[in-house]
């Protein structure tokens, strides 16, 4: 059953009641104050009391009431300590941060009491600032990177102790190539006297004979070098007396033609000329041209051999029509002053410029166009015939892959037989030496008919010399 609470009539008010509404005043009084110090967080004597402890004493007497703030008993708060208000917390060491007292090869700070260390040593192990804090992680992030960095060197000198030779090899394979008769390095040297002639080009970096002047020679031109890598390396690979001729469009013609010289091969230049159905076939921006001026058809030349070095010669390219042409007449000038060869592909162009810088070919061999001619042992077999009866013989092969197998065996049998592999330019000091008898240009059955209007007239037997 519910109670009701029945107030006192203004004239029935006792002391008992009076007391009763004197300290609900002064609750209100102390709780007010406190309440205004929690929300507004300002401080206040209330706030300040209660936090040191302090108690309320109130007293009701009579109808009157009364009280007062006492302090606490000695001893029974602990009074709070204060920090400096300029004192900054300690930064936040960065979790790759070694704290300096533990880095390697140094002994962790012992803790610090008042009575075994001054005041100044507990400030040697307090916190960094962020500069500090930076730079020390920078530092350790170097250490370790160059601690990783030592690691992975050795494990890579050890595998290459296990492994011996064989990244040498990958990398550089002519490492283990045994040149018997190594090249001439560097620039032409120039004349001691003054009355010296210097080298010719083609006689300083031509490789030397390595049999007796009076061997019948063979020398075979592998040409179109330089455009694919393995074809390259595969012709690379071959008798060290094999001539090579790298495609002025080789990239890095020059690094391609220091490693054929490296691996002891004489090195020659194909020369792009303009040929018989031009312009449907493009011979390419350095390629000689017979609508173009004498000037421009030497500019060509002169980028031409100014993106090599080492060679001793050119290759003219089959059914070509620029030898023919009065522009051929300034270029085999400007190639003889410079002491550079030229290697035809026929034969009979009547007053040809620089006789004494030419070459003719006696058999060349194209797989591509061979069609139903004479295989490639049949045309080495040939010019074995041609040096015998003549002491040499010229042979051009163009690259393919269908021929290194049959040229190496040819080679390798080649030891037991009267005949030698020699470089081209062997047989051009041969052919200075013995001018005649020529040996002839054997020419195949889909050769009768030869570009240049009758100019070229390739002599087919030997009864014509």
């Amino acid at each position: 059953m519910a109670r009701t609470l029945k107030l006192p009539a203004l004239g029935q008010v006792t002391p008992g009641w009076l007391a009763v509404a004197g300290l609900t005043v002064i609750l209100l009084l102390v709780s007010i104050p406190m309440a205004l110090t929690l929300f507004s967080g300002s401080a206040s004597n209330a706030d300040k009391a209660l936090a040191s402890g302090q108690y309320a004493r109130i007293h009701v007497k009579d109808g009157k009431t009364d009280g007062n703030l006492i302090p606490p008993p000695e001893g029974s708060v602990p009074q709070p300590e204060t920090a400096p208000e300029a004192q900054t917390p300690p930064d936040v060491m960065p979790e790759t941060q070694t704290p300096p007292a533990q880095q390697e090869g140094e002994k962790a700070a012992e803790p610090v009491t008042p009575e075994s260390e001054p005041a100044v040593e507990v400030e040697a192990v307090g916190a960094l600032s962020d500069e500090e804090a930076a730079a020390e992680a920078e530092a350790a992030a170097e250490a370790a990177a160059e601690a990783q960095a030592a690691a992975r060197q050795a494990e890579a000198a050890k595998k290459n102790t296990e492994n011996t030779g064989s990244a040498q090899e990958a990398i550089a394979p002519i490492a283990k190539r045994a040149v018997a008769v190594p090249l001439k390095q560097g620039p032409i040297p120039a004349p001691v006297k003054e009355d010296e002639t210097p080298p010719e080009q083609w006689d300083y970096y031509g490789k030397p004979a390595s049999v007796a002047e009076d061997a019948p020679v063979i020398a075979i031109i592998i040409t179109g070098l330089g455009l694919d890598k393995q074809l390259t390396t595969k012709a690379e690979a071959l008798s060290e007396y094999i001539t090579l001729s790298y495609s002025p469009y080789a990239p890095g013609l020059k690094q391609k033609i220091a490693q054929g010289r490296r691996m002891g091969h004489e090195i020659w230049l194909d020369f792009p000329m303009e040929p018989e159905d031009y312009p449907a076939s493009d011979p390419g921006p350095l390629a000689m041209l017979k609508n173009l001026s004498d000037g421009e058809n030497k500019e060509r030349l002169d980028k031409l051999l100014a993106s090599t070095d080492g060679i001793v010669g050119l290759v003219a390219p089959e059914r070509e029509v620029f030898i023919a042409s009065s522009g051929m007449k300034e270029i085999g000038k400007t190639l003889g002053n410079k002491g550079i060869l030229l290697m035809l592909r026929s034969r009979g162009f009547g007053d040809f410029p620089a006789p004494k810088h030419t070459l003719v070919i006696n058999r060349q061999y194209d797989p591509a166009t061979a069609g139903s001619a004479q295989p490639l042992p049949e045309m080495l077999a040939e010019l074995e015939a041609v040096a015998q009866n003549y002491g040499r013989a010229v042979g051009i092969i163009n690259n393919s892959p269908a021929t290194y197998d049959a040229l190496s065996k040819w080679a390798a049998k080649l030891d037991g037989k009267k005949v030698a592999l020699q470089p081209a330019s062997v047989v051009m000091r041969r052919q200075r030496a013995a001018p005649a008898p020529a040996a002839p240009h054997i020419i195949k059955a889909d050769e009768s008919k030869m570009p240049g209007g009758g100019a070229h007239k390739p002599e087919a037997a030997a009864s014509k010399h």
